[in-house]
């Protein structure tokens, strides 16, 4: 936390050069890296039009990058990079992470509340026609917190669960070389991925506007789009609880 009781750090995770964005809540200055980027005052925060869900390993980063590249919903601004259990990039968005992590946190959530959130990515998306965000925290966040992020859609990315663990494997054996899998890493892969996929049918109670997307069978692209398309043209407009 700054100087200022109304200004706040968000460190976001794994790379460094995204460093951190400075906030203060009504007029404030932007700085992601070193550079200062403006003050202004946001007089309406807009929801995302699209948050993604899922256990992990489910197609969720297909989903992202399907909604970045084509469907004209902006993913982010400073993405976590691809490597090599996931080349082609996670398209979760590093400060979002970092708040939603934060947020998660039952006991000591710091500064971080929905209307925060909401104050940075508006700010980061404010150049943008539509904009989503996609990471799994989602799911450990309170349930008064997602009453008040409604977003136009929520997207849940399904799996089977043995498909879901193999691939967890692969991720393993990518990360840790050489190393055994052995009962105690197969167990909590399996109960990872079964709380997950619970958490993701507790989601439609509190965000009514919720479709699913299995992805045990490969799925195409152009279908893909069009699921999440009918998904917004059909999505009931959401009340934001203050």
């Amino acid at each position: 936390m700054c100087a200022s009781t109304s200004c706040y750090t968000i460190r976001a995770p794994y790379q460094d050069h995204h460093t951190c964005t400075c906030i203060h809540l009504r007029f404030y200055s932007c700085y992601v890296g070193v550079t200062l980027v403006r003050e202004y005052q946001i007089e309406s925060l807009s929801s995302p039009s699209v948050i993604i869900v899922g256990s992990g390993r489910c197609g969720t980063s297909t989903l992202g990058k399907l909604c970045h590249e084509q469907l004209g919903i902006c993913m982010g601004h400073s993405l976590k990079m691809g490597d090599k259990v996931n080349p082609e990039g996670y398209y979760e968005d590093l400060v979002s992470h970092a708040m939603v992590r934060a947020m998660a946190n039952h006991k000591d959530p710091g500064p971080y509340t929905p209307i925060v959130y909401l104050q940075v990515m508006n700010h980061q998306h404010r150049d943008c026609l539509a904009w989503g965000v996609k990471d799994p925290w989602f799911l450990y966040l309170p349930i008064q917190v997602l009453q008040r992020l409604t977003p136009k859609l929520c997207i849940v990315a399904l799996r089977d669960v043995e498909a879901t663990i193999t691939s967890w494997y692969k991720m393993f054996k990518a990360s840790y070389p050489g190393a055994e899998i052995t009962p105690q890493i197969t167990a909590h892969y399996k109960q990872l991925t079964e709380t997950r996929q619970e958490m993701c049918n507790e989601i439609i109670k509190i965000w009514p506007n919720t479709i699913y997307i299995d992805f045990t069978e490969r799925i195409e692209e152009d279908e893909l789009a069009k699921m999440i398309r009918n998904g917004l043209a059909m999505a009931q407009p959401n009340r934001r609880q203050e």
